[in-house]
């Protein structure tokens, strides 16, 4: 889909109640640390960053290496099994705070 395709079909089926935030808005193709690229090729400094990307920034190699290293391992298991939780769920209950 080219620039204009993306921008009707953003305006017509998702998010057609925020699409007046934004004269033109970007259609961003990549990110990385704090930058965007849109997809005519422009690169811009992100002063909108989400809850993550403010404190470590889009696409961080070391977020990235351990999200990765985990998904290797194991990416979803229902609360029926045991796969070691209990470690965070005793740190959470015994936290001070």
């Amino acid at each position: 889909m080219n620039k204009e395709e993306i921008l009707l079909a953003q305006k017509e089926f998702l998010f057609p109640s925020v699409f007046h935030y934004f004269k033109e808005p970007l259609v961003m193709t990549h990110a990385k640390d704090q930058y965007v690229w849109d997809i005519d090729g422009n690169q811009y400094l992100d002063f909108f960053g989400g809850i993550v990307t403010v404190s470590v920034g889009h696409c961080n190699d070391q977020v990235n290496a351990k999200a990765l290293a985990q998904f290797d391992k194991l990416q979803h298991v229902s609360t029926v099994f045991s796969t070691g939780q209990h470690r965070l769920q005793h740190g959470v209950a015994t936290s001070r705070g």
